[in-house]
This record gives C-alpha cells, structure tokens and sequence, in this order.
C-alpha cells in the first residue's frame, strides 16, 4: 500500500510539470494575455503607454508607406534611443522572424536562458518530459520530438522503448534554463534539454529549429 502510494505521489508530481511546461510553453509561445501581437520583451514592459502607442502609431504609418522591416526597426531603435530606453540586442540580423508569430516566444525563451549540465539518474519518460533523480533533488526536463542517436533519427518514446535509456541508467544532459519565478523562499524554472549521453558514453542529440554553441 505505501509502495502504491508513492507511485501515485511521483505520477502526480510528473503531471504538474508537464502542465507546467505547457504553461512556460504557452506563455513563451503566444504573447500577451490579451492576445495582442505586442512582444512581452522587459524593455516594452518599462515604456510608458503614450511611448508604446508612438511606436504603434509609428510602425503603421511606416507600412502604409511601403518601407521595409530593417528600416522600421532603425526608426524604432531611434526612438528608444531619444528616450534613454536601451535599445534591445537580437540574435542576428534575421531574428525578425523569431519575434513574428509563433516564434516570438521561442526567441524570448533562447533571449533569457542559460546552458547547464546536469547528472543523475534517468526515472522515467512522461510524454515530453524527462524526469532525473540529481544530488540536488528530482528535476523534469522537457525534451524535443526527435533525436539523432549514431547518426540515426530516434523519436523522444524510442529513447526509453528503443533501448538507449532505462530506468535508473547515469546519464549526463546539456540543458537550457529559463527562469519563470526567482524570489526568497522560491524559484521555479524551466529546463529544455539539447544533449544526453547514457552511462556508456554515447550522446543523443536534440533536433531543434536552432543551433547552441557554448563556450567554456
């Protein structure tokens, strides 16, 4: 019976993460509350409303005028600029896409992480999330869809179902932290893992939409 009931206190645990992750996911995915296509960037949220209606007023008379995006975003940065704003830094000259749509949570994610290592011991696989027994305590770890093991395409349910993990297996994971709340007494984050090695030695590694290049 109490066997019964610790599994059903870790099923519940593993359950909440996953909810959790898809809120973080959500949030990251889709903007504002209001459904607004406003990016939720810091520096957007310290602008006063009458500076984020000059902005909004000033990116549709620059449409209706046919100019291009790079031509928008310099008048915006200028104007961030006549406001003492600092002007954001973006990954690269075609990070526009990332702050289009869908993929504007994505970019804000990548914008607000860190790459960290992480070992313990593989529990199990509950549909996108990994859990891991660590020193620190237990961690879930969303992974993507798919993976390349030995070259090899390997779906996320084939890392276990295939043989390359098995429950209470070392493993090694080279992960993205975000965090979603950070004060006393609390702190809840996010985890995206890009790379795991098993306890023999061999790495699987995450097919993601973007490439993570760390340095030491």
């Amino acid at each position: 019976m109490h066997r019964r009931s610790k599994v059903l206190v870790m099923v519940l645990v593993v359950a909440f993460a996953v909810i959790l992750g898809s809120v973080v996911l959500a949030t990251y995915a889709i903007g504002n509350e209001d459904g607004s296509n406003r990016p939720t960037s810091q520096w957007l949220a310290n602008l006063t409303d009458e500076q984020r209606e000059a902005i909004e007023q000033k990116v549709q008379e620059m449409r209706e005028d046919e100019a291009n995006r790079e031509e928008i975003r310099a008048e915006i940065n200028a104007m961030l600029e006549e406001w003492g704003v600092e002007v954001p830094e973006f990954l690269g000259p075609h990070a526009h896409r990332f702050r289009d749509g869908r993929h504007r949570g994505m970019l804000e994610f990548l914008t607000h992480s860190e790459s960290v290592e992480l070992e313990g011991t593989a529990v199990v696989l509950f549909k996108d999330m990994l859990v891991v027994d660590t020193a620190e305590g237990q961690i879930q770890i969303h992974l993507s869809r798919a993976w390349t093991v030995n070259g090899e395409l390997t779906m996320r349910g084939d890392l276990f179902e295939g043989g390359y993990l098995s429950e209470g297996e070392d493993v090694t994971i080279q992960a993205l932290r975000a965090d979603v709340v950070h004060k006393e007494g609390l702190n809840i984050y996010f985890l995206l893992g890009y790379e795991i090695v098993d306890d023999t030695g061999v790495p699987a590694f995450a097919v993601l939409p973007f490439n993570i290049e760390t340095s030491t």
